[in-house]
């Protein structure tokens, strides 16, 4: 490409949020949110503006996020430290179209309770996205005879979420500012080598060649390989037939910054709960709430000797939290064709802010807004910030009635323009004013249910239910978000994708119910019984409550992330991919159920028991804690408990073909006739662990300790026992040691 000619990349396209000069354009910006344009070509359109609104909110714990008294303006991309040649923290507002909303958070992990911590799991939730990181303490390789091994992760109580501290490093192709990269792997031997300190759960790094995906929450830079692929093609018939546009083969996900997991093909509302967990230093789980607010953009233009009204049609495209400073800004755009690059058919451009909560205004009503006398709507004086989320002064709303009513009375004002400003008036007027009391009452509720009444949908939010007989009720898709359930009846209800946040249903009777995909997040269960319900992908993270009854349960997909159900009953329960990553379920039941490729990351599991129970897959990894768990006859061929803790459990005759338990505590384990060829006990710590009469064959204990451990009569041909200590000659006494490679 000829050096002289401007590159599309490079913004050569007109960005404002003020009027091209030598041009009238009015300003009219009633929503209190700050506004812009791009000039460029979204097909099919010739030419196109794209309408930017930005707002930026206060999160609030519990509450609803507020619009900020001082608007940030549209700006490019930040850096951290300001630094273009340090990772990108904010992507710049100036895209002039994205496919898909880009969910972004920005943040720190802090240790649980204060107390420094090794390993962390972090929790980013929009609505019902959801998306967890591992964070672990400051590691390095440490070479060995048989080369590098991962050090013990350093305690912390911060570690900043940036891509600095996600595997990558210099020449690394998508993430040159992270760390663990290196080219060659013999660099490692000199010396201490950082490793990173963000990983999906789903991939950790676990020798020198891993080559994991870099982990984050946080927006990648247009140059790294991900997204530079996508810029299309520039060559002469780009500079023939393009220019200075993009080329017919630019891919629009290009704008799109965030990872591909952290893009939402349905663009949200604007009033979805937020969920944070261990990103405040003193809240473990920061919960909050979109505004739901809704802007609108009109644009005015001249069609030879008259003037028409556009509107915007925006979608909300970017949601970036900022953990650190308790803010939400989201951005909103919308195309509207236009016909010049320097927009001099546009006359004028109105925006204006609704709530969610209330049916859109028929844009005719904004159609006015564009008409004299220009001192009743000026554009250089800022109107109300919000007419949904913010009461404005009272003098607004007396200056918006006195100049509708003057004007009327003189006969200023034509019919459309004086209804416009009783609209605006009232809008003012009733801001932030609580909406209508809904329809249903506890009486009602009973006489529906009694009547056989179909409830799907209905908006029973913060109602109390406590004690009622609701057998068989049909409340699919209803809304139960605090709601007191406490000892009602639900047995074989439909309660089908149902949304119960918050909820209280300790005591109640949920046998046989429906619950697929319902949302019980955060919600109180202690003694509920759920015994042969369908709670397939529902949500129960952070739900609380003792001796909750699960037995027979189908479960599968269903998340209990960090979740508190000491004693609960699984028994028998349908549990496939089921994720209990950070919950705490001491003695909790778990015999004979079906845990098929369940997840376990940071659970804390002491004393449960698992007896019988199909584990085939399972993974825990580092930080899960199953210590004195009975898991006796547990069939969990190619489970990965690595970095685990197991001390005095007891997994007599289990199946564990396959399975990872490297650098996992298993002192005074009880593996006495398991059935474990193939697996992996590397580095684990094995001080009094029982393997009599065990099938090792080809196992592996390469660096393991070994005091005291007991290998009695245990098939142990061709096993790998590398640098491995602490072993005696009596510990293997009846074995099998053939090909054993014993040092």
């Amino acid at each position: 490409m000829p050096a002289s000619i401007a590159h599309p990349l490079t913004n050569s396209w007109p960005c404002s949020s003020r009027p091209p000069r030598n041009c009238t354009m009015r300003v009219i910006n009633l929503s209190g949110l700050s506004i812009g344009w791009c000039v460029g070509r979204v097909p099919p359109h010739r030419l196109t503006a794209t309408c930017i609104v930005k707002g930026t909110y206060a999160l609030k714990h519990g509450g609803t996020a507020e619009p900020l008294k001082e608007q940030p303006s549209l700006c490019a991309d930040l850096h951290e430290g300001d630094d273009p040649a340090r990772a990108l923290i904010y992507p710049g507002d100036f895209a002039l179209f994205k496919p898909a909303c880009d969910l972004l958070l920005r943040g720190t992990c802090h240790a649980r309770g204060g107390k420094p911590a090794t390993v962390e799991r972090v929790t980013f939730a929009v609505g019902r996205f959801e998306k967890a990181l591992m964070i672990v303490g400051d590691r390095h390789w440490q070479p060995g005879l048989l080369g590098a091994r991962l050090s013990e992760p350093e305690p912390f109580m911060a570690m900043p979420l940036s891509y600095e501290r996600a595997f990558g490093g210099a020449g690394h192709p998508v993430n040159p500012f992270g760390r663990g990269f290196v080219p060659v792997e013999k660099d490692l031997v000199a010396g201490r080598h950082p490793l990173p300190n963000i990983e999906d759960p789903a991939s950790p790094i676990t020798v020198p060649s891993s080559r994991p995906t870099p982990a984050g929450f946080g927006p990648l830079p247009a140059p790294q390989a991900s997204r530079a692929g996508k810029a299309g093609t520039y060559d002469r018939k780009w500079l023939k037939q393009n220019w200075p546009f993009f080329p017919d083969d630019f891919d629009w996900t290009f704008f799109n910054s965030a990872p591909q997991d952290q893009r939402l093909k349905e663009f949200p509302r604007g009033d979805e709960p937020l969920r944070m967990r261990q990103l405040h230093p003193t809240i473990a789980s920061f919960e909050s709430r979109l505004p739901g607010t809704r802007p609108r953009f009109f644009v005015r233009e001249l069609s030879g000797s008259e003037g028409r009204v556009r509107e915007a049609l925006l979608q909300l495209d970017t949601i970036h939290i900022d953990m650190n400073e308790l803010r939400v800004t989201l951005l909103w755009r919308g195309i509207v064709p236009i016909s010049s690059k320097r927009m001099s058919e546009v006359t004028g451009v109105a925006v204006v802010t609704e709530a969610l909560d209330r049916p859109p205004v028929p844009a005719s009503h904004y159609e006015a807004l564009f008409e004299e006398p220009t001192e009743v709507v000026p554009a250089e004086r800022p109107g109300p910030r919000s007419l949904a989320a913010q009461a404005p002064a009272t003098s607004q709303v007396v200056a918006l009635k006195a100049a509708a009513d003057a004007a009327v009375r003189e006969g200023k004002l034509s019919a459309g323009l004086t209804q416009s400003l009783q609209f605006l008036a009232a809008a003012l007027e009733g801001a932030g004013v609580a909406p209508a009391a809904r329809g249903w009452t506890r009486e009602s509720v009973v006489k529906a249910v009694a009547a056989g009444q179909d409830l799907r949908g209905a908006d029973l939010s913060g109602l109390d239910l406590s004690g009622l007989k609701l057998a068989g009720a049909r409340l699919a898709n209803a809304v139960l978000s605090h709601a007191k359930l406490n000892k009602s009846d639900l047995t074989g209800a439909d309660l089908a994708a149902v949304v119960a946040a918050d909820a209280d249903f300790s005591g109640a009777n949920l046998s046989m119910a429906r619950l697929p995909n319902a949302d019980l997040v955060h919600s109180e269960l202690a003694g509920a019984d759920f015994s042969g319900a369908d709670l397939s992908g529902a949500d129960f993270t952070l739900a609380r409550g003792r001796k909750v009854n699960f037995a027979g349960a189908s479960a599968a997909g269903a998340k209990f992330m960090e979740a508190d159900l000491e004693r609960a009953g699984f028994i028998a329960a349908t549990l496939q991919g089921a994720m209990f990553d950070g919950a705490r379920l001491p003695r909790a039941d778990f015999m004979s159920a079906l845990l098929q490729g369940a997840s376990f990351e940071l659970a804390s599991v002491q004393e449960a028991n698992f007896v019988d129970a199909d584990c085939t897959g399972l993974k825990a990894g580092r930080g899960a804690d199953f210590s004195r768990a009975k898991l006796t006859g547990v069939s969990a061929p190619r489970a990965a408990f690595q970095g685990s803790k197991l001390e005095g459990a007891d997994l007599a005759g289990a199946n564990l073909e396959g399975a990872l338990l490297s650098d996992t505590q298993l002192a005074g384990v009880n593996m006495a006739q398991i059935h474990a060829p193939h697996a992996s006990f590397d580095r684990a710590s094995l001080r009094g662990a029982r393997f009599a009469k065990a099938n090792l064959l080809k196992a592996s204990f390469e660096g393991a300790s070994l005091a005291d451990a007991d290998f009695r009569g245990a098939n142990l041909f061709e096993a790998e026992f590398l640098d491995a200590t602490g072993s005696g000659a009596q510990a293997f006494e009846g074995a099998n040691i053939k090909r054993t490679k014993l040092v």
